[in-house]
């Protein structure tokens, strides 16, 4: 559509990282920016015009301890890098790890809107209220800023049992069917295609419902 999109990848695992092609064992990551090691400027790679990403890669492990360890303010640590770029990006996406943490609580304090994406798995609904619990607890903390919650669905598969079971959980939820997409991602083999090929689901050959 035009926009000027920027991922940032904290995740330490860097599968984001990775599914562009990118190298990143001797770039700098987000843990040299907050030691002041490096500008966040100077750690932006360009994937194709009006595309970048902030890489990541397994140093990304200890950002929670140096955040704990370095007393670092959990609202301004990842939100003063990224606001000295924001101008220049109509969308800045932040993909953290799986994990509750410092970072993640940083990284929720620095974004307008937390996005969950769900799968349909037994622990998905005790990780929603972990994750809304972990935010609310943010937002009562002396920070002044309650972000808000979305949850979509992913790899959701009607022919299971448990996709139909989850998603009727998350409907029927007294909380979660609030701030549910009503829109869903389907399980589909070309998501796996295009991961494994390093390209985009838009660039596959045939037309699927991915």
């Amino acid at each position: 559509y035009g926009a000027k999109v920027l991922y940032i990848d904290l995740d330490q695992q860097a599968n984001l990282t990775e599914h562009f092609g990118i190298d990143s064992e001797e770039l700098p990551v987000m843990l040299d920016v907050i030691k002041r090691h490096a500008n966040i400027k100077e750690c932006i790679v360009e994937i194709s015009p009006g595309l970048h990403i902030f890489p990541s890669k397994i140093d990304n492990a200890i950002l929670d301890d140096t955040i704990l360890f370095n007393n670092l303010a959990l609202d301004r640590v990842y939100k003063n890098p990224i606001d000295s770029i924001r101008e220049h990006y109509d969308l800045i996406i932040i993909d953290c790890p799986p994990a509750l943490g410092r970072s993640v609580g940083a990284a929720a304090l620095a974004a307008d809107q937390v996005l969950a994406p769900v799968s349909p798995d037994k622990q998905c609904l005790r990780g929603l209220s972990m994750l809304y619990k972990h935010l609310k607890d943010l937002s009562h903390m002396p920070y002044g800023k309650d972000v808000p919650l979305k949850i979509i669905y992913n790899r959701f598969d009607s022919r299971t049992n448990l996709s139909k079971k989850m998603l009727t959980a998350l409907i029927e939820h007294p909380v979660f069917r609030g701030i549910l997409f009503d829109t869903y991602v389907r399980q589909n083999q070309e998501f796996a295609n295009a991961y494994a090929n390093a390209s985009s689901i838009y660039d596959q050959l045939s037309s699927s419902s991915a």
